[in-house]
């Protein structure tokens, strides 16, 4: 980045200049620095809600593979009950097609 001009300071000696040099290029340094990171501010907000609504899907998207999961292992237990219950009624489910056969 390229700083402004030094302004001359009149009536002060060789140490004091070299000083306010020194003062006015660290605060030109962090105006600028300052104006940089003003610039990168708003980018970076914008950017926070979509990075957000990318962990607010992903948590979505593991809780409904996580319903499905569970869906499912109740599903096999509720099968397994029935194939049991009608087992024990002397009803026999068929393993090919899944009905009922006598």
């Amino acid at each position: 980045m390229k700083l402004p001009p030094k302004p001359i300071l009149a009536g002060s000696s060789h140490a004091d200049d070299g000083m306010d040099e020194a003062d006015y290029d660290c605060c030109a340094s962090s105006a600028s620095l300052s104006k940089a990171l003003q610039t990168l501010i708003p980018c970076m907000r914008a950017a926070a809600p979509n990075e957000r609504s990318h962990q607010t899907a992903e948590r979505s998207v593991t809780r409904m593979i996580d319903q499905a999961i569970k869906d499912q292992k109740e599903l096999d237990q509720n099968a397994r009950l029935e194939k049991r219950s009608l087992r024990e009624s002397g009803i026999q489910p068929s393993r090919a097609s899944g009905n009922l056969a006598r």
